[in-house]
């Protein structure tokens, strides 16, 4: 199983920049982190949903996210061209 999450970090705002906004793939278990990428202050999250998980392997893989990234697209994405579970 993996799993695709956003998470700002706590501490990561300084004057001149703001807090720093990360998207991850990691595993169920035992945590180890698969991608990862920096989602801009300005941007959406949903817009690196596909990119962050391009490079995996996800053939047979179950993948869990938030309700965020459930539109068709994602779902046909998954499905047909990774060949996941979501």
């Amino acid at each position: 199983m993996i799993a695709v999450d956003g998470k700002a970090l706590k501490g990561s705002a300084r004057l001149a920049a703001t807090r720093r906004h990360l998207l991850s793939a990691f595993t169920h278990g035992t945590v180890v982190t698969l991608a990862q990428v920096e989602v801009g202050a300005k941007t959406s999250e949903t817009t690196h949903f596909r990119p962050l998980q391009a490079l995996l392997d996800l053939a047979g893989t179950v993948v869990t996210f938030d309700a965020l990234y459930s539109v068709k697209a994602n779902m046909s994405w998954l499905v047909e061209t990774k060949k996941a579970h979501p």
